[in-house]
Protein backbone atom coordinates (compact mmCIF):
# COMPACT_ATOMS: atom_id res chain seq x y z
CA UNK A 1 0.00 0.00 0.00
CA UNK A 2 1.17 3.52 -0.80
CA UNK A 3 2.99 5.33 2.03
CA UNK A 4 0.84 7.87 3.86
CA UNK A 5 2.98 10.47 5.64
CA UNK A 6 0.22 11.41 8.05
CA UNK A 7 -0.27 7.80 9.15
CA UNK A 8 3.49 7.26 9.49
CA UNK A 9 3.79 10.38 11.62
CA UNK A 10 0.78 9.38 13.74
CA UNK A 11 2.14 5.86 14.33
CA UNK A 12 5.67 7.13 15.03
CA UNK A 13 4.46 9.55 17.69
CA UNK A 14 2.27 6.84 19.26
CA UNK A 15 5.15 4.34 19.41
CA UNK A 16 7.48 6.92 20.99
CA UNK A 17 4.81 7.54 23.65
CA UNK A 18 4.12 3.80 24.13
CA UNK A 19 0.45 4.05 23.19
CA UNK A 20 -1.93 3.23 20.38
CA UNK A 21 -2.52 5.87 17.72
CA UNK A 22 -5.85 7.66 18.00
CA UNK A 23 -6.43 9.59 14.76
CA UNK A 24 -8.69 12.61 15.16
CA UNK A 25 -9.04 13.77 11.57
CA UNK A 26 -11.44 11.88 9.32
CA UNK A 27 -8.85 11.52 6.54
CA UNK A 28 -6.39 9.85 8.94
CA UNK A 29 -9.11 7.59 10.33
CA UNK A 30 -9.98 6.44 6.81
CA UNK A 31 -6.30 5.91 5.95
CA UNK A 32 -5.78 3.85 9.12
CA UNK A 33 -8.90 1.81 8.42
CA UNK A 34 -7.67 1.00 4.90
CA UNK A 35 -4.35 -0.18 6.35
CA UNK A 36 -6.23 -2.20 8.96
CA UNK A 37 -8.13 -4.03 6.19
CA UNK A 38 -4.82 -4.61 4.35
CA UNK A 39 -3.30 -6.18 7.49
CA UNK A 40 -0.67 -3.49 8.03
CA UNK A 41 -2.30 -2.22 11.23
CA UNK A 42 -4.19 -3.76 14.13
CA UNK A 43 -7.06 -2.15 16.01
CA UNK A 44 -7.19 -3.53 19.56
CA UNK A 45 -10.05 -1.14 20.45
CA UNK A 46 -12.33 0.88 18.16
CA UNK A 47 -10.59 4.03 16.95
CA UNK A 48 -7.13 2.92 18.14
CA UNK A 49 -4.42 1.59 15.84
CA UNK A 50 -0.90 0.17 15.97
CA UNK A 51 1.55 -1.17 13.41
CA UNK A 52 1.06 -4.93 13.12
CA UNK A 53 4.77 -5.77 13.55
CA UNK A 54 5.18 -3.38 16.47
CA UNK A 55 2.08 -4.82 18.18
CA UNK A 56 3.27 -8.43 17.82
CA UNK A 57 6.45 -7.57 19.76
CA UNK A 58 4.54 -6.28 22.82
CA UNK A 59 3.67 -8.53 25.74
CA UNK A 60 0.11 -8.69 27.06
CA UNK A 61 0.56 -6.02 29.73
CA UNK A 62 2.32 -3.65 27.31
CA UNK A 63 -0.61 -4.05 24.91
CA UNK A 64 -3.06 -3.16 27.67
CA UNK A 65 -1.01 -0.09 28.60
CA UNK A 66 -0.87 1.00 24.96
CA UNK A 67 -4.67 0.79 24.74
CA UNK A 68 -5.12 2.63 28.05
CA UNK A 69 -2.80 5.46 26.99
CA UNK A 70 -4.53 5.73 23.61
CA UNK A 71 -7.96 5.86 25.25
CA UNK A 72 -6.73 8.47 27.72
CA UNK A 73 -5.92 10.71 24.76
CA UNK A 74 -9.40 10.22 23.29
CA UNK A 75 -11.20 10.45 26.64
CA UNK A 76 -9.14 12.63 28.99
CA UNK A 77 -11.89 12.62 31.65
CA UNK A 78 -11.93 8.86 32.05
CA UNK A 79 -10.54 7.50 35.33
CA UNK A 80 -9.02 4.07 34.83
CA UNK A 81 -9.83 1.51 37.51
CA UNK A 82 -9.44 -2.17 38.38
CA UNK A 83 -6.81 -4.09 36.42
CA UNK A 84 -6.26 -1.08 34.13
CA UNK A 85 -5.28 1.05 37.14
CA UNK A 86 -3.18 -1.82 38.54
CA UNK A 87 -1.16 -1.74 35.28
CA UNK A 88 -0.69 2.01 35.52
CA UNK A 89 0.39 1.74 39.18
CA UNK A 90 2.89 -0.95 38.18
CA UNK A 91 1.40 -3.65 40.44
CA UNK A 92 2.65 -7.10 39.45
CA UNK A 93 -0.03 -9.46 38.22
CA UNK A 94 -0.61 -12.48 36.00
CA UNK A 95 -0.67 -11.73 32.28
CA UNK A 96 -3.52 -14.23 32.03
CA UNK A 97 -5.84 -11.60 33.56
CA UNK A 98 -5.58 -9.53 30.39
CA UNK A 99 -8.43 -10.31 28.02
CA UNK A 100 -8.67 -6.96 26.24
CA UNK A 101 -11.05 -5.44 28.81
CA UNK A 102 -10.48 -1.84 29.88
CA UNK A 103 -11.83 -0.80 33.29
CA UNK A 104 -12.94 2.72 34.14
CA UNK A 105 -14.58 4.26 37.21
CA UNK A 106 -18.09 5.59 36.76
CA UNK A 107 -20.55 7.52 38.90
CA UNK A 108 -23.37 7.09 36.41
CA UNK A 109 -25.51 4.19 35.40
CA UNK A 110 -24.26 1.64 32.91
CA UNK A 111 -26.22 2.31 29.71
CA UNK A 112 -25.23 -0.59 27.48
CA UNK A 113 -23.87 1.80 24.81
CA UNK A 114 -20.25 1.06 25.67
CA UNK A 115 -17.98 -1.15 23.60
CA UNK A 116 -17.96 -4.77 24.79
CA UNK A 117 -14.30 -4.39 25.90
CA UNK A 118 -15.13 -1.50 28.25
CA UNK A 119 -16.22 -2.30 31.79
CA UNK A 120 -17.42 0.46 34.11
CA UNK A 121 -16.97 0.04 37.86
CA UNK A 122 -19.58 2.03 39.74
CA UNK A 123 -18.29 4.27 42.56
CA UNK A 124 -20.05 6.93 44.62
CA UNK A 125 -16.74 8.64 45.23
CA UNK A 126 -13.82 8.21 42.85
CA UNK A 127 -10.46 8.60 44.64
CA UNK A 128 -8.27 9.75 41.76
CA UNK A 129 -4.51 9.78 41.17
CA UNK A 130 -2.75 11.06 38.08
CA UNK A 131 -0.28 8.96 36.09
CA UNK A 132 2.55 10.87 34.40
CA UNK A 133 0.51 14.11 34.63
CA UNK A 134 -1.86 12.91 31.92
CA UNK A 135 -3.86 9.82 32.82
CA UNK A 136 -6.36 9.64 35.67
CA UNK A 137 -6.64 6.41 37.64
CA UNK A 138 -8.08 5.27 40.93
CA UNK A 139 -5.97 5.46 44.09
CA UNK A 140 -3.94 2.38 45.07
CA UNK A 141 -6.42 1.44 47.81
CA UNK A 142 -9.43 1.70 45.49
CA UNK A 143 -7.56 -0.18 42.77
CA UNK A 144 -6.92 -3.07 45.18
CA UNK A 145 -10.55 -3.13 46.29
CA UNK A 146 -11.63 -3.45 42.65
CA UNK A 147 -9.01 -6.13 41.95
CA UNK A 148 -10.50 -8.30 44.73
CA UNK A 149 -13.00 -9.50 42.11
CA UNK A 150 -10.27 -11.55 40.38
CA UNK A 151 -9.65 -15.15 41.44
CA UNK A 152 -7.99 -15.22 44.88
CA UNK A 153 -4.45 -16.30 43.80
CA UNK A 154 -4.35 -13.61 41.08
CA UNK A 155 -5.74 -10.90 43.35
CA UNK A 156 -3.34 -11.88 46.15
CA UNK A 157 -0.35 -11.32 43.86
CA UNK A 158 -1.62 -7.79 43.13
CA UNK A 159 -2.09 -7.07 46.85
CA UNK A 160 1.38 -8.43 47.69
CA UNK A 161 2.93 -6.27 44.99
CA UNK A 162 1.14 -3.07 46.06
CA UNK A 163 2.08 -3.56 49.70
CA UNK A 164 5.69 -4.35 48.71
CA UNK A 165 5.82 -1.07 46.75
CA UNK A 166 4.61 0.79 49.88
CA UNK A 167 2.17 2.96 47.96
CA UNK A 168 -0.67 1.86 50.26
CA UNK A 169 -1.08 0.17 53.63
CA UNK A 170 -3.65 -2.26 54.95
CA UNK A 171 -5.30 0.37 57.18
CA UNK A 172 -6.04 2.55 54.13
CA UNK A 173 -7.59 -0.38 52.30
CA UNK A 174 -9.69 -1.39 55.32
CA UNK A 175 -10.95 2.17 55.84
CA UNK A 176 -11.95 2.51 52.18
CA UNK A 177 -13.50 -0.96 52.16
CA UNK A 178 -15.98 0.16 54.85
CA UNK A 179 -17.07 3.15 52.75
CA UNK A 180 -17.02 1.57 49.28
CA UNK A 181 -19.52 -0.63 47.55
CA UNK A 182 -17.43 -3.82 47.32
CA UNK A 183 -17.13 -7.46 48.28
CA UNK A 184 -15.90 -6.92 51.84
CA UNK A 185 -15.44 -10.65 52.44
CA UNK A 186 -13.04 -10.97 49.47
CA UNK A 187 -11.09 -7.83 50.43
CA UNK A 188 -10.82 -8.88 54.10
CA UNK A 189 -9.58 -12.34 53.07
CA UNK A 190 -6.96 -10.83 50.77
CA UNK A 191 -5.79 -8.49 53.54
CA UNK A 192 -5.50 -11.45 55.92
CA UNK A 193 -3.20 -13.36 53.55
CA UNK A 194 -1.36 -10.50 51.81
CA UNK A 195 2.38 -10.51 52.44
CA UNK A 196 4.69 -7.89 50.95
Amino acid sequence: MKTHRGVLSLLGAAEREHRCAAPREESLRRACHRRLRAGELVSPYPGLYADNGYWRNLNTEERSLHVIRGLAMKHPRWVFAGLSAACLHGFQHAYALHDGTVFIASRGAITGKDHSSLRRIYMNDIPTWTYQRAISMTSPARTLIDCASHPFPNALAIYDSALRMRVVDTNEIRALMLRANCDETAVARLLRYADP
